[in-house]
């Protein structure tokens, strides 16, 4: 592929020259130029003795001639000299640029995108990977077809806009268009073009790229989010439903049932309305949060006490320990302060409620803390049943919960503990207790 038209450049010059003056061998040269040179002296000699003597002085002639010969002599071997340097630069400049050329065109057949020549909306030129794009067995199929019978019908009059502005001279921006390939496939490329010399005549380069399937994973991943969108919406509408709707109405029943149990105290159907309508409840609060949880991206946060917030929690959870039989032992003794937001309070909730279900009768719950230069880690230790291995990732992850007959809850109390800890750039995980039942440790960044 010839791509520029070197004419006017130094070394073609330059060679032109040189074939010029070697067009006989170099010692041909050295005689003629002697000879040439013998008979321009003898012939002003002839003249300066006739005007010097009024006659010819063979004398003064053969002085001449001899000196001519030298000087003719010493020139020519100069020139002969200069002139094998010169074929020297010149063989080396055209190997140089033969190799240059030779990189060139192996760049341009060795290329994975397309790339095309065209001229007045002719194909001139096409290498291997634009035939492949453009559906042709070889390159030779497309040289000499219109630009436009390629091009999808909906772009013919972007293209052939973008043709007449490039004759004129414009540089445009890369375009997304359609082709139609010569086995009839529809691809989506991008082309960029740009004006070169080709045969010594103008022309454009373009370079085409097939980009069928990149639009084609945006077109997916635009429906994807389209249907996330939705689903999100559904989500929150349901979320919406179950706070309002499926509340009210369940509040209702458990008041019902506890009027009812103040009138009939003994009747287990009674007992059994209100545990059903309080685990009922908790389901929906505790799906609406979660939900209001995965969709909050970053929190608000302020400097807060652990030490206080842990404190609140235990007296919050107060009456269900204390039904549980469960004593709690609060080691904490100074203040920790954290930039945290208020909801971290919950995280501490669901761990001494998740002690109070699973830790036997008669035993205790210890909460103690170790501060660390930037962050603070919290445990809660209970003396329950523990935690086998292979349950101790997944008692984390929604409705993911240990066996256990006669607790309530669906699991997502530890769901909300992790995802309110993930919020504040923590962790939380669960150790076994070395003197049986889990350790449940919570790590929070103080910034």
């Amino acid at each position: 592929m010839n791509s520029s038209d070197d004419s006017g450049h130094p070394h073609r010059i330059l060679s032109g020259v040189i074939k010029k003056l070697t067009r006989i061998s170099l010692w041909h040269f050295v005689w003629i130029s002697v000879v040439l040179a013998e008979i321009f002296t003898a012939i002003m000699n002839v003249i300066n003795s006739i005007i010097l003597y009024g006659s010819i002085s063979y004398d003064l002639m053969l002085i001449g001639v001899v000196d001519a010969f030298f000087v003719a002599l010493i020139v020519s071997t100069i020139v002969i000299f200069l002139i094998k340097q010169m074929r020297k630069i010149e063989k080396l400049a055209e190997d140089r640029l033969r190799e240059s050329e030779e990189r060139y065109r192996r760049l341009i057949e060795l290329s994975p995108v397309g790339i095309a020549v065209h001229r007045e909306g002719r194909i001139l030129y096409v290498n291997p990977a634009g035939a492949k794009i453009l559906g042709a067995k070889s390159p030779e199929e497309l040289v000499g077809k219109s630009i436009m019978d390629l091009v999808h019908p909906d772009y013919y009059e972007i293209v052939g806009e973008r043709l007449r502005r490039m004759q004129r001279g414009e540089v445009l921006p890369p375009l997304e268009e359609k082709f139609v390939t010569l086995d009839g496939r529809v691809i989506d490329a991008e082309v960029v073009s740009a004006p070169i010399t080709y045969e010594s005549e103008l022309a454009f380069l373009t370079v085409v790229q097939d980009i069928t399937e990149r639009k084609r994973a945006e077109n997916e991943t635009k429906r994807y989010l389209a249907e996330l969108e939705h689903a999100n919406q559904l989500r929150e509408l349901f979320t919406d439903i179950m706070r309002h709707d499926l509340l009210n109405p369940v509040g209702v029943i458990r008041n019902a049932a506890e009027l009812l149990l103040d009138e009939f105290p003994d009747n287990e159907e009674i007992k059994v309305i209100m545990r059903s309508s309080n685990k009922l409840i908790n389901m929906i609060e505790s799906a609406a949060k979660l939900s209001k949880l995965e969709s909050i991206k970053e929190l608000e946060k302020e400097t807060l006490d652990l030490k206080e917030i842990i404190e609140r929690a235990i007296a919050d959870m107060m009456p269900l320990l204390k039904t549980a039989g469960i004593v709690v032992e609060n080691r904490l003794e100074k203040p920790l302060y954290i930039n945290a937001n208020p909801i971290i309070e919950d995280v501490f909730l669901n761990l001494l409620s998740n002690a109070a279900k699973y830790t036997a009768d008669g035993e205790r719950v210890v909460i103690d803390a170790i501060e660390h230069d930037k962050n603070i880690t919290v445990f809660v230790k209970d003396y329950g049943p523990g935690i086998p291995d292979d349950d101790k990732e997944e008692i984390f992850n929604r409705f993911e919960r240990r066996d256990k007959i006669g607790v309530r809850g669906m699991g997502m109390g530890l769901t909300i503990v992790k995802r309110i800890v993930e919020l504040h750039g923590g962790r939380v995980w669960v150790e076994d207790n070395p003197e049986g039942g889990s350790i449940f440790y919570v790590q929070l960044p103080k910034e």
